[in-house]
């Protein structure tokens, strides 16, 4: 979830704060012994990588070329 509102609202405020909530969660998981350390990171790592398909697979946005890259 915070992968793909990192990426619908691409602000660098917007991304603090969804990975920000995202990491804090999974903090808790672990200090809650709820949790493996692995865990938290193999789902971070998936979540991150599903999230972002899916937001580039249904977003509609085009993100214009930097000015400063290779054609």
């Amino acid at each position: 979830m915070s992968s793909v509102l990192a990426h619908e609202y691409p602000s660098i405020r917007s991304k603090i704060l969804w990975y920000g909530l995202g990491t804090a969660v999974a903090t808790t998981r672990v200090l809650g012994r709820d949790h493996f350390p692995s865990d938290v990171i193999m789902g971070g790592t998936l979540g991150y990588l599903v999230g972002t398909h899916i937001y580039h697979a249904h977003s509609s946005r085009v993100i214009p070329k930097d000015k400063h890259s290779a054609p």
